[in-house]
Order: C-alpha cells, then sequence, then structure tokens
C-alpha cells in the first residue's frame, strides 16, 4: 500500500531555489511539502556554490547600501552584459525581471542574517557585481529562515515521476529510500527545484544528487525545454589528484580573470596554445574559450596523462608568487590553504616547486533547462520550475555571479506563484492506472537478473557524453553518438541488480537515475547536432562560427514517436 500525502504545494529539491520557493509559500499560506533525495541543507549545488550573488553596481551601494557600489552601473547595463554573454538567444523578459528583483532578494537575505565577504569583479560583467558570500552562508541563512514557517520535509526521498491529469500536474509519486516503499504526493502545484544534471559527465564541479531528474520528469509529463545543449563547463579544474578531481580552487586568481597573475595553459608540447584562440586575452579570456580551447587540445592528443593540460607559473620569480598569496589569495583561503573545506596546501607546493598543475574542464552548469513563462510556469498547467532546473534566464552562456541570483529571485517567484495557482486549483483525483504503472516501471530492476551490471551503464553514458557532447563537438560523432543511444538503452533495459534490498540500495537508485541521464544524453546530442554553428557554450568544430540564422532558441518537446526538436525566436 502506498503512503499518500497531500499539500497544496509539493516542491521536488530542497536546497537553495527550493528552499527560498518553500517560504514563500508558506508565507502565501499554502501548505507546503518539501521532498528531496538528500538531506535538507547537507546536499545539492547550493551548498558547494563559491559563491557571489549578481546585483548591478548602482543597486548594491542605493539598495544593499554598501559603499563598494558603482553608480556607473545600472540594471540595463547589467541586463545587456547578461544579452551579450548569452549571444542574444535569451528571455529577454525573464532576465529583466530578475535583473529588477535581484536587489531585493539580497537586502532581505542580508537583514535575515547573511554575512557578505565583499564585492567582486567576475569576468563578463563590466562592473564589480558579485556581492561575495559561500554556499554554506546561503543555505544556513534559507534553512534558519525555513525554520520559522510551517511546512513538511520529506527527505531521502527519490520522485520518479510526476503524476497528471489531462495536461495538468497534480503531483508525484516517489521511493522512500529508507524504507524502499512508494509515496504518492497529492499537490495543486508542484515546483520543480532539481538543480542540474552535471553527474551526465565523468568529470564534474556538482553534487552526487545532481543526475538531471527534473528534466526527464518534465519531458515526460509533456513539458518543454529549452536550449538544452547548452552545456557550461568550469575550464581550469583540478584532474587530479583523483580526491580532488572536478574541484575548482579558484584559478580564477591565477588565470581566467582579468585581474589574475599571468598563469600560463602548456599542452604536452609546451606550447602556449591560448594564442591561437585569443592572441589578445590569452588565458584571461572567457571560460568558454577556454573549455573549447582546451577539449581541443586534449582531443588532438596534445593533452596531459590524465586527460588534461598543464596550469604553469614557474615564470614568475618566488617572491611574486609569495606575496600574492599573502596579499591576494588570503582573501579567498583560509589558513594553511583551504578553501571551501578542503586543504589546498599541495597546490601551493606543487608551484613553490616550479612544477605545472594538471587542469581541465569540468561539467558545472546546465544553462539550457525547463521552458517557463514569467511566472516560473512551465507549458503544463500546475508545474513550475524555479533554479538551475530552468532554461531562458542565461541564454547561451552563463555570467558568473547568475546562478546564485536566479535561485534567490526565481524561487521567491516560483513559490508565490504556485501558492497563487493552489488557492484557484481543484483538487484532482489520481489515477490509481497512472501509479500502478510508474510503480511496475521502477520496480523491474529488482525482478530481473540482467546481463548488464547497472554501474557499467552509468559509465558508459558518461563515457558518451564526454566524448561527444563535452566542451567541444562534431557533427560527424554526433550522429554516430545518436546512432548508439538504441544499444546503451537495450543495455539500461537489461540491467539487473546483485542486490535486491528494497532500503537503500545503491544499485536500484542508479537504475532510476541512469533511465533519467539516457533521456538527458540524448536530448542534448539532438539539440547540439541541429545547432549547426558555435554560440556560447556550444562548439561544433566542423561549424566554428557563429551564424545569424541560428540566433534562435531550440525547444524540445518528446511526442510519441520520441524527442522533437524545433526553433524558435528568442522571446523579446
Amino acid at each position: 500500500m502506498n503512503t499518500i500525502y497531500d499539500t497544496d504545494v509539493l516542491i521536488i529539491g530542497s536546497e537553495g531555489a527550493g528552499t527560498r520557493a518553500a517560504i514563500a509559500a508558506a508565507k502565501q499560506g499554502a501548505s507546503v511539502l518539501i521532498v528531496t533525495k538528500g538531506r535538507i541543507g547537507k546536499s545539492g549545488a547550493t551548498l558547494m556554490a563559491a559563491a557571489d550573488i549578481s546585483v548591478d553596481g548602482a543597486s548594491i551601494f542605493d539598495v544593499l547600501g554598501l559603499s563598494v557600489g558603482n553608480s556607473k552601473d545600472s540594471p540595463q547595463i547589467f541586463l545587456e552584459d547578461i544579452l551579450r554573454a548569452g549571444k542574444f538567444i535569451n528571455n529577454l523578459p525573464l532576465a529583466e525581471k530578475i535583473v529588477e528583483a535581484a536587489p531585493i532578494r539580497v537586502k532581505e537575505m542580508m537583514a535575515w542574517g547573511m554575512k557578505i565577504r565583499g564585492v567582486m569583479q567576475c569576468p563578463g560583467h563590466r562592473y564589480p557585481r558579485g556581492v561575495s558570500t559561500t554556499g554554506r552562508e546561503i543555505v544556513r541563512v534559507l534553512n534558519k529562515q525555513l525554520r520559522s514557517v510551517d511546512l513538511t520535509v520529506k527527505e531521502y526521498t527519490f520522485v520518479i515521476d510526476l503524476l497528471t491529469t489531462g495536461n495538468s500536474v497534480i503531483g508525484a509519486i516517489g521511493l522512500d529510500l529508507r524504507t524502499g516503499e512508494f509515496a504518492v504526493f497529492r499537490a495543486r502545484a508542484v515546483i520543480l527545484a532539481t538543480g542540474g544534471g552535471s553527474m551526465l559527465y565523468p568529470i564534474q564541479t556538482g553534487a552526487v544528487e545532481l543526475t538531471g531528474d527534473g528534466y526527464a520528469m518534465a519531458l515526460r509529463a509533456g513539458a518543454r525545454l529549452v536550449d538544452f545543449e547548452m552545456i557550461q563547463f568550469m575550464p581550469l579544474c583540478l584532474i587530479g589528484p583523483l580526491p580532488y578531481r572536478g574541484s575548482y580552487f579558484p584559478f580564477s586568481l591565477v588565470a581566467e580573470s582579468v585581474d589574475s597573475l599571468d598563469g600560463w595553459l602548456l599542452n604536452r608540447r609546451g606550447e602556449r596554445f591560448m594564442r591561437r584562440w585569443d592572441p589578445e586575452l590569452l588565458e584571461k579570456t572567457t571560460r568558454d574559450k577556454l573549455s573549447a580551447a582546451i577539449g581541443y587540445e586534449v582531443k588532438h592528443g596534445r593533452g596531459t596523462p590524465n586527460g588534461g593540460i598543464y596550469l604553469s607559473l614557474a615564470h614568475l620569480p618566488r617572491n611574486i608568487l609569495d606575496d600574492f598569496a599573502n596579499r591576494t589569495l588570503k582573501l579567498h583561503l583560509k589558513k594553511n590553504w583551504r578553501f571551501e573545506g578542503f586543504d589546498f596546501s599541495f597546490i601551493r607546493d606543487i608551484l613553490s616547486r616550479g612544477e605545472a598543475l594538471e587542469v581541465g574542464p569540468a561539467c558545472h552548469f546546465f544553462v539550457g533547462g525547463i521552458d517557463v513563462d514569467l511566472d516560473c510556469q512551465t507549458s503544463l498547467p500546475g508545474l513550475f520550475a524555479a533554479g538551475e532546473v530552468v532554461g531562458g534566464l542565461h541564454g547561451a552562456n552563463r555570467l558568473s555571479g547568475n546562478a546564485c541570483m536566479e535561485i534567490l529571485v526565481a524561487g521567491e517567484m516560483a513559490g508565490r506563484k504556485a501558492a497563487e495557482y493552489a488557492k484557484q486549483a481543484n483538487g484532482s483525483v489520481v489515477d490509481q492506472s497512472q501509479i500502478d504503472e510508474i510503480v511496475t516501471e521502477a520496480q523491474a530492476p529488482l525482478e530481473r537478473k540482467g546481463s548488464h551490471t547497472t554501474f557499467m551503464v552509468k559509465k558508459k553514458i558518461q563515457e558518451r557524453a564526454w566524448g561527444k557532447v563535452g566542451p567541444i563537438r562534431d557533427g560527424q560523432e554526433l550522429e554516430g553518438a545518436l546512432a548508439s543511444l538504441k544499444e546503451l538503452t537495450h543495455e539500461h533495459h537489461q540491467s539487473g541488480l546483485t542486490c535486491k534490498d528494497r532500503v537503500y540500495n545503491p544499485e536500484w537508485i542508479q537504475v532510476l537515475q541512469n533511465r533519467n541521464l539516457l533521456i538527458l544524453l540524448e536530448a542534448i546530442i539532438q539539440c547540439a547536432l541541429a545547432r549547426e554553428e558555435s554560440r556560447g557554450v556550444h562548439y561544433r568544430i566542423d561549424w566554428p562560427q557563429q551564424i545569424e540564422k541560428w540566433r534562435c532558441n531550440l525547444v524540445v518537446e518528446l511526442t510519441a514517436s520520441g524527442l522533437e526538436i524545433y526553433p524558435r525566436n528568442p522571446i523579446e
């Protein structure tokens, strides 16, 4: 017998966007239920953020009351920078609304006790806009505020699919990982705040929970995705040692930023290859160019033994490094080179010996995502979305600091609008046959022996993603990858479990996640194949130029015959 929960607003995902949405919905008087795959405040992407929150310079002074604001800046100039970075395929009205509300939401967080470390000048921004804090601080403040409102939280529950009637979303069904039993959530409105899908890739900066569940559930329910080929890679992440693989220690201080040290990126031949990609800015160019350039070197056999490139400061005198560490790095690192809770003293030791570090791109952020309107409502009545799971704001590339801005602003909007929707919605009866169908499919792996292991399938999915839709793409390879997906999907359906336990069974969880990763992979491949140009974070070696006819969005829908991809003019 499935456990049944009833609520006005169901929020799937518990961190930045989900928690902010919950606070807003509860303050509207709605009954709120948060369901999360992990533990609230201890999982997801927000906790791992560096983090800076974008606010235009004038509002930093006028609204936030910080003396480091810049009166020459404005919301309009900030918006122009967002559009320029997004290569003009952004959802303009959505971007305008979020930029306008950003100072209000940050001031609110400051009133709730969020500590500010200063204001940063980040790449792509013409003025200092990065109100600097930490992801842990954002989570701390939001969770403290969460305890002041009346709501329910259900942890360690993997939501498998949305429940619908007609084209409206009326709830969801999930697996309680602690009991192995299914739970039915009936709701008048549902908010997806599930984050991105960085675990699609073998090297990533995100949390293990980010397996693209929200995208997959939205597609299967009938919602649209937009610009799903746009995946942002953080270019200078550690490739080794393995425990630190994918970590983005603040290398923007020694490369990537206009104010950084003169760090050199070298291929295995010792060539400073950025001279071919950006002769003027070199290593201080944008993240998308750095990621594409590094990917190109590795693909053509000029990478390091572990699949990266070398970051060297050996050309700089030792006293320059020591002075930089004492004056600048200490603003970002704690004593003994600790950053975000990790010990990075080995970096200091390597650099002090004049040796190079192995760095390379890691999947960092899904720029595209679920298509929403100005109220954060999807194309399906009753379904809202907020945070990284949403597309449109960033266009073809995301500026630093805009992710944290988005979770606070869009989270509040989604929560408030979902609560308003729930007040007007009539409760719908959940179709038992729909529940039975979802449960039957989810339990199938427990009942078969299988000829493939679920973790081997995951590895193949990640390898396919990294090799075909990583920092660089190629049309011929994309076509081959698309053709081979049928075989990979077959292996997924044939994968069995060596452990048949229902209670927190990692194999069972992984096979359910593989189902979502596969549909993500197909959508990314199809969109990357359709967009015959290079724009923002999407780089095609066979179409290296940006082409005006592709100044459009690519929309993804799941039909009876499979995924359908079609162009749409940017929303202006």
